[in-house]
């Protein structure tokens, strides 16, 4: 079982988080924007050994805030600090057609990441219905189901 740590992720977290629950964090930018970021276990693909990524605008988003950015890897990075055996999912939401900003956002956040060269981010996209749809895996490395992992992932959105 994963778990967050809001001590653990405030030594290195721009931003201060505060603990919600095991699975999730809060934390205000310096705007006044108040994010929440956590996981949920995955009950579709990886059943076991995932958990959803997700991070919600509890306020209205002032502008570009690099801070932000820092605090989210700093979340992820003590999300897989506690286990190498698990993967992290994300979904890219559809609801305002803009999914592929986010899809590319994500991957841009994830390439600059010095902690990178550690993991594997897999990514895939479907269109189905006129909605393009954007998701991602991603594991560590040294994850001794790394490979068996990233072909349930792939499988199972291939067959969607």
């Amino acid at each position: 079982m994963n778990f967050l740590s809001a001590a653990e992720i405030n030594l290195s977290s721009p931003y201060a988080v505060t603990q919600v629950d095991e699975l999730s964090v809060r934390f205000c930018t310096q705007d006044g924007v108040h994010y929440m970021v956590g996981f949920m276990r995955d009950i579709f693909i990886l059943t076991d050994n995932g958990y959803y990524l997700y991070l919600v605008n509890e306020t209205e988003v002032k502008g570009e805030d690099p801070l932000v950015y820092e605090t989210v890897v700093a979340i992820i990075a003590n999300f897989f600090s506690h286990s190498a055996n698990d993967a992290m999912l994300y979904i890219c939401s559809p609801s305002d057609n803009r999914q592929a900003a986010r899809a590319r956002l994500f991957k841009m956040w994830f390439d600059k990441t010095e902690q990178a060269a550690n993991f594997t981010l897999t990514v895939y996209s479907n269109r189905d219905q006129g909605v393009d749809y954007y998701y991602g895996v991603i594991l560590r490395k040294d994850n001794p189901a790394h490979d068996q992992l990233i072909k349930i992932f792939l499988d199972f959105l291939s067959d969607t």
